[in-house]
């Protein structure tokens, strides 16, 4: 099966990807049967198939006018904030290392936003809140998005009530824990009727004039719940770390990021490049897939990489940022090196 179709507006015509996934739905036995005598007879694969069947239906339903597929424009913001989104589809590569620490030293001179979009609100326990202590607190992500989606569109300004301190001046936070799980489903109908709670979300804190940067802390997944915050943010970077598993979700999350933003290439104007995290230079496996990776995607990788460090792990069991708890380690000045080439990309100052 196949997942991520795009369209063009009003024309109806489909474009398919070759990306390919799990349904995650049943087919009767007498469809599953037929499919495979079918696939037999014809020396066509089943897949295929049945994405040519789906590609039927849903035209069928262009054409009866019960859908209309509209494509999803770039977001354009007035006050043209950067919201800057970390995605990776595998856990462990650094995400939330990488957004404190960048909200920590942006913040010195700098007004930054951080959002917590994980359910596990790790961003958020490194700025004062700890999830097992914040569930009944109605001023967390899961509930703004709620807000939005019962506001008539494009009229939601509330977001003041939402962003909340942290203990450094000049930064503030959008928490998030695990109850923002119940407004997937409101986010699904939202999307399925072309409205997205997140471009609003972001459309209200550009309003605000506030913040010179915002900084989006994602679950590491590529799934239908992250395509909203992708189509909204303006800019992504994606952290991977020097082994096969963590090139493998790398090139996964790009390609989920590329196709939701309708190209056929990573572009530019939205990608500021891979950076490797957790390297250690002295491993023949990193000395050879990092070149590698480089001259796949040339011009899209950092030059700047973070080693490892014990400092980092330090760092979260005291739920602070590594450039704050250790300012002069190695692994915090090769988070400030990462920094600045993103920045340098994505045409701040």
């Amino acid at each position: 099966m196949f997942t991520g179709e795009r369209y063009q507006k009003g024309g109806g015509r489909i474009i398919r990807i070759k990306r390919r996934t799990r349904w995650p739905s049943t087919v009767s036995i007498q469809l599953t049967d037929e499919f495979r005598r079918l696939s037999f007879y014809t020396s066509v694969q089943m897949s295929d198939l049945i994405d040519e069947a789906m590609q039927d239906l849903i035209q069928k339903y262009i054409e009866s006018g019960r859908y209309r597929p509209v494509k999803e424009e770039a977001p354009v913001y007035q006050n043209h904030t950067t919201f800057l989104c970390c995605a990776a589809n595998k856990g462990g590569v650094g995400k939330t290392f990488t957004i404190s620490s960048f909200g920590h030293l942006l913040g010195k001179k700098k007004r930054v936003l951080l959002i917590d979009a994980d359910p596990q609100g790790n961003l958020s326990k490194k700025f004062g809140y700890i999830p097992d202590d914040n569930r009944g607190n109605k001023q967390q992500l899961g509930d703004a998005i709620k807000e939005i989606l019962e506001s008539p569109i494009g009229q939601w300004n509330n977001v003041e009530a939402f962003t909340l301190p942290t203990p450094y001046p000049k930064i503030d936070i959008i928490i998030c824990t695990d109850t923002i799980s119940t407004t997937r489903l409101m986010v699904n109908d939202a999307m399925i009727q072309q409205r997205n709670p997140y471009k609003e979300l972001f459309t209200a804190i550009d309003a605000l004039q506030k913040y010179d940067m915002v900084l989006i802390d994602t679950r590491p997944s590529i799934e239908h719940d992250m395509v909203p915050i992708i189509l909204a943010a303006t800019k992504f970077f994606i952290p991977l770390t020097p082994d096969r598993d963590g090139i493998d979700g790398a090139n996964d999350t790009l390609k989920f990021i590329t196709q939701m933003k309708g190209k056929s290439v990573p572009d530019a104007d939205f990608f500021a490049g891979f950076y490797f995290n957790k390297v250690n230079a002295n491993t023949m496996l990193a000395h050879q897939l990092i070149p590698q990776f480089r001259e796949l995607y040339p011009g899209f990788v950092l030059q700047s990489v973070t080693t490892i460090g014990e400092d980092v792990n330090k760092a979260q069991t005291d739920l602070t940022p590594v450039t704050d708890k250790y300012p002069s380690s190695r692994v915090s000045k090769d988070i400030a090196k990462v920094l600045k080439e993103v920045v340098e990309r994505i045409g701040e100052k």
